[in-house]
């Protein structure tokens, strides 16, 4: 040990530990030529009392008698004096020991109070021969700790956690065994070695036993996990007859505190992603997934453990809802899919994005898959009405639901498809059937019935007002309140109703915001020409020989035809595209001195009119959702807006599958002055 160790212990001792009388008992006398050398300058008032000069008597005498206020260093060689025969026994007692030795030195370092774990120290010497090791170990030890203590500290730093309890070195130890998100059984961990070459892996296995039970001939990491993770497997099936699995479970002391620490594990922000690939591996290599496709839904349907579960309850619901269609237990499968989408393979901090949102969404479409059946249940024997207007408020009361489920299930699937899964294949051909079979069939002919006998003639209905007075009718009365009012509106080409119930519900979970929905009467025929002129201010709405619109003798094809109409009640018409681009005072200025400013929104349209692209009509309608809240809120934050409308100027239908010649109607015969 080289003198300046030895002087920094002695200055801890008596400057930082405020001690007053020091024993040093070096039995070889390999330090005399030290106290020869004298105390460093820190220590100058300190005072060596060298035992063999003065004797055990005189230098009691001495430390209580003659000078009961002096630091002393307390020095003797030799072997240290039976307790009977040592005169100063009692001052001992009440002083302090110091050792030079290495460990000695350590146990200094790291602030330990108890002399017995020198021994321990230097059987760990292979750890504390490196500072940078012990540095770490420093911030880890408490005063009062015992070997095993000690041990488990070391193993922390080992591994790299900062917290020093079994769980997390081993959640630790895990982690760190995980490359490029694979973690492979057959290796030994990088970790499991170290410990081996610093004396602490029979500690650390006895440290597993003691929490988990686990006990092998020829203990591993591997085996360890494989038990952990099929131990609360047989747990959250609620010990499920499981055969092929049955000789990995844990002593029945061990099993809870595998699930606590499993649990643990996955909802670790910093380790979920190691937990996934030490499930997934564990999965493949025991085949857990052909395990659990003996069981039934009843028994997996709680299982976390292994990402496979998921799928199997996937499917298990999927049958559920198949086979119950007529009389589903609705609440109790929004329980099983509410608790499955916020456990960890869906919600958790892990595993893959995509395959997790594919998941999320499978989970979304049967349910909405569920909802439809049970909206068919209830509307199945009641697509009869007595007038068109009765078929209308049935359908913005209820009957929307159709059109607005068949659209979740059929977007939500999407994401299990792109992934290459058929597990809602059958499914999604029933969902198909009851959607066109059950509703929109049955609906037009209904709905064709009642046009037939003279709703189409007089068109107009009581309570709700034609689209072509939307101007005349909503926002010339907004407009006369005061001279201050403005009005903002935004048309979204085929905007249909089902979707305007989504956004409305969107807009009130918005801060400042407050929507409401109304209808009105659609102009026929129902198209993009029609129907965005009839929202226009005017006078007359005609057609010229050639079939197009004209507003007041004008043609109102295109923005700047559209807004040279609004400029007649001082207002201008503008493309969202263009505005959303805009930063704030770029915006205000844009629409400076107007009172009123119409916005044209095309993202449904665009996509469902071209043959190319109508497969994305139903993505394009989530798209348009989200496009239409952010300009209500630019709107109304960058603008000022304090009220907006919202519309369109047709809706559409969409089926999945390719419409039949059965589905069409041709017009055989072309009637006079159409065009």
């Amino acid at each position: 040990m080289k003198a300046e160790q030895v002087d920094q212990a002695l200055e801890q001792k008596f400057l930082s530990d405020g001690q007053r009388l020091v024993f040093w008992h070096d039995g070889a006398g390999e330090f005399a030529g030290y106290i020869d050398s004298g105390l460093p300058d820190e220590l100058s008032e300190v005072q060596i009392l060298e035992l063999a000069q003065v004797g055990g008597l005189s230098a009691k005498l001495k430390l209580e008698r003659e000078d009961s206020v002096g630091k002393y260093l307390i020095y003797s060689q030799g072997e240290q004096p039976q307790a009977e025969e040592d005169w100063l026994l009692d001052i001992r007692l009440y002083s302090t020991e110091f050792h030079a030795d290495i460990a000695s030195i350590w146990l200094q370092e790291l602030g330990l109070s108890g002399l017995y774990l020198r021994d321990h120290l230097k059987a760990r010497s292979r750890f504390m021969a490196n500072q940078e090791r012990r540095r770490k170990l420093s911030r880890l030890i408490d005063a009062g700790d015992d070997e095993d203590g000690i041990d488990l500290k070391m193993m922390a730093v080992l591994v790299g956690s900062q917290e020093p309890s079994r769980a997390t070195v081993l959640r630790s130890l895990c982690h760190g065994h995980v490359v490029d998100g694979r973690f492979n059984l057959e290796a030994t961990p990088q970790a499991i070695e170290a410990f081996h070459k610093m004396d602490l892996l029979p500690q650390f296995w006895n440290f597993v036993q003691q929490e988990f039970g686990y006990q092998a001939e020829r203990p591993s990491l591997a085996g360890l996990l494989r038990r952990l993770l099929i131990s609360e497997l047989f747990y959250q099936t609620d010990n499920a007859t499981i055969s092929a699995l049955a000789h990995h479970q844990l002593p029945a002391a061990g099993r809870s505190n595998a699930v606590v620490f499993l649990t643990h594990w996955r909802d670790s922000s910093i380790h979920a992603a190691s937990y996934d690939a030490t499930a997934m591996a564990v999965a493949k290599e025991q085949k857990v997934e052909l395990a659990m496709e003996t069981l039934g839904l009843e028994a997996i349907q709680q299982v976390f453990t292994f990402w496979p579960a998921e799928q199997l309850v996937l499917s298990g619901l999927k049958d559920r809802v198949l086979s119950e269609k007529e009389s589903l237990d609705l609440a109790g499968l929004k329980a099983v899919v509410g608790e499955r989408q916020s456990g960890h393979w869906l919600a958790g901090p892990g595993r893959d994005l995509s395959e997790r949102q594919a998941a999320f969404e499978a989970y979304n479409a049967i349910l909405a898959a569920a909802e439809l059946f049970d909206l068919y249940q209830t509307h199945r024997q009641r697509l009869k009405f007595d007038s068109a207007e009765a078929l209308l408020q049935a359908y913005q009361q209820d009957l929307y639901r159709f059109d607005h489920l068949y659209r979740r299930f059929c977007s939500q699937a999407d994401a299990s498809t792109d992934q290459g899964w058929d597990l809602l294949k059958t499914l999604a051909e029933e969902v198909d059937r009851i959607y066109i079979q059950g509703f929109l069939q049955p609906l037009g002919i209904e709905w064709s019935r009642l046009l037939d006998q003279g709703f189409l003639k007089r068109w107009s209905m009581a309570g709700m007002p034609g689209q072509q007075t939307f101007f005349t009718k909503t926002i010339r009365p907004h407009l006369k309140q005061s001279d201050r009012k403005r009005a903002f509106v935004i048309i979204s080409d085929a905007f249909r109703y089902e979707a305007a119930k989504q956004l409305n519900q969107e807009l009130n979970d918005r801060y400042r915001m407050q929507a409401e929905l109304s209808s009105m009467l659609g102009v026929l025929p129902s198209y993009t020409a029609l129907g965005m002129a009839s929202l226009l201010p005017h006078q007359t709405l005609t057609y010229n020989p050639a079939g197009e619109v004209l507003l007041d003798g004008k043609s109102v094809a295109g923005t700047e035809a559209r807004s040279q109409q609004l400029a007649t009640v001082e207002g201008m018409a503008c493309q969202a595209r263009d505005l959303l681009k805009m930063k704030q005072a770029a915006a205000r200025q844009f629409t400076a001195g107007k009172r009123i400013v119409y916005i044209y929104h095309n993202v449904i349209d665009a996509l469902g009119d071209s043959a190319l692209t109508e497969g994305e009509t139903f993505q394009a309608v989530t798209n348009c959702i989200s496009e239409l809240v952010a300009l209500v809120q630019l709107c109304v934050n960058k603008l000022n807006a304090a009220k907006v409308w919202v519309t369109a100027d047709h809706g559409f239908l969409f089926q999945q599958p390719a419409p039949d010649e059965m589905d069409k109607s041709k017009l055989e015969q072309k009637p006079a002055q159409a065009f």
